[in-house]
């Protein structure tokens, strides 16, 4: 088990297990809210979510005002990781009828 305790001077991985996640969620919250950090969160050795904080998330939203999705992918740093997933979801969607519609 690792130890994500944050603090100003120590910094935790910046990807997680869901379950090493889940044993230290409180130190996880911290150091995106308060360390600004950009935690993935990994199911099966693949990114499903990452944690951000609330000024991270501002200042997507408002990329994403500004210039829609692609404005969002182009200022997130972190993008890049998930992309290749992100590619092959669609592909397989396509592969599979197209799914199904979602708006945002």
């Amino acid at each position: 088990m690792i130890n994500m305790t944050y603090s100003e001077s120590s910094s935790p991985k910046d990807t997680l297990s869901v379950a090493e996640a889940k044993a230290q969620f409180s130190a996880v919250v911290a150091a995106a809210s308060v360390g600004g950090r950009r935690v993935t969160i990994r199911k099966h050795n693949r990114p499903v979510a990452v944690l951000i904080g609330i000024a991270e998330l501002d200042r997507l939203e408002r990329g994403a005002a500004a210039g829609g999705l692609s404005e969002v992918a182009r200022r997130w740093t972190a993008f890049e990781e998930m992309a290749p997933y992100v590619t092959e979801a669609v592909a397989k969607r396509k592969r599979a009828g197209g799914g199904r519609h979602v708006s945002f």
